[in-house]
């Protein structure tokens, strides 16, 4: 079987929830802890690699990539740790910029 290389953001939502949106293909989950999501992201991929095969279709072939917003805080991200600057200790304002979250 191929490789299947995915890049994501995670974000924290206003009440706690870890959220992980895969860029590739529009793939989200959610979690309480990073543990937790990462059990979570993994089993959410292998269904959908099983369902797809089972299908006879290529794994991830029939979901669309995510929302253009979600590369824009991926991009904005980039440009922040090229910069030296951890997107951990930035504030949610810092990383979802105005023009971001009305989108």
């Amino acid at each position: 079987m191929s490789t299947i290389k995915l890049r994501g953001v995670i974000l924290r939502d206003e009440k706690g929830w870890l959220i992980c949106q895969c860029l590739e293909h529009d793939i989200c989950v959610q979690a309480m802890t990073m543990p937790d999501l990462i059990q979570a992201l993994v089993r959410n991929l292998k269904a959908q690699i099983a369902l797809d095969l089972d299908r006879g279709d290529q794994p991830f072939a029939n979901i669309p990539r995510a929302p253009d917003r979600f590369f824009q805080i991926y991009d904005y991200l980039a440009m922040k740790i090229a910069s030296g600057i951890s997107p951990i200790k930035m504030a949610d304002s810092e990383v979802l910029e105005p023009e971001l979250r009305a989108a």
